[in-house]
């Protein structure tokens, strides 16, 4: 993350006082959202980047018009994101797809920061945000700690593959365009494995949410 963008996170030390703000994240077919939806489903408040990144591309003219220019015309149909040519344009390069992240990321801080300032209110002890690119995007840098959802690669092409109706050597291209599982692993503070069955995923999530209810909150930011 460059400087600027890092600055822009600063302020969420301010907004959240002594509220801890928890990213969750996770490989292609992880259930990250499946975990971030059982949060919701108790109360807790969850902002997803991914969804924001994609209300953004629809409804923000500047972005729109930086996109258009970035990569033509043709990305938009009937005025919302062509999401076929999308699909085949960004993740088959890693150079448009890191192009594409820098017009929008700094977009979804944006927004991120305007959430948290609404959601500061009616929130006791923590709230969350889900981003596939957390570690990619150095999102990370502005949490207290991070969840990584843990799912085998087999299991996540199959997932994928029974949702979106795309070929396996299509989720292997997305995969390849994103973080190695493994080092995404490494770099949480915890990690919950998502191979059973989402009663399983519910234990792990509900242990992992009491312990970091214990811990203190963490100083992220080079005051440099």
């Amino acid at each position: 993350m460059k400087k600027n963008e890092t600055a822009k996170l600063k302020p969420l030390k301010n907004i959240l006082d002594d509220i801890k703000l928890i990213g969750i994240t996770g490989g292609i077919g992880s259930g990250k959202s499946t975990v971030a939806n059982l949060l919701i489903e108790s109360g807790y408040k969850v902002i997803s980047s991914d969804d924001n990144a994609k209300y953004l591309m629809n409804n923000d003219l500047q972005l729109i018009l930086n996109i258009k220019s970035e990569f033509g015309e043709d990305f938009y149909l009937d005025g919302k994101v062509n999401t076929l040519l999308v699909a085949s344009t960004i993740f088959k390069s890693k150079e448009k797809l890191d192009k594409l992240n820098q017009l929008v990321h700094p977009k979804v801080i944006e927004l991120m920061l305007s959430q948290l300032e609404e959601l500061v209110d009616y929130t006791k002890e923590m709230v969350f945000v889900e981003s596939a690119l957390m570690f990619e995007s150095g999102l990370f840098v502005g949490f207290d700690y991070i969840i990584d959802v843990y799912t085998k690669k087999e299991t996540a092409i199959e997932r994928v593959v029974k949702r979106s109706g795309i070929t396996e050597k299509e989720v292997l291209e997305r995969m390849s365009m994103q973080m190695d599982i493994d080092k995404k692993k490494s770099l949480a503070d915890f990690v919950i494995e998502n191979n059973k069955s989402e009663e399983e995923l519910s234990k792990s999530l509900w242990s992992t949410i009491d312990l970091i209810r214990f811990l203190p909150k963490r100083e992220n930011f080079d005051e440099d």
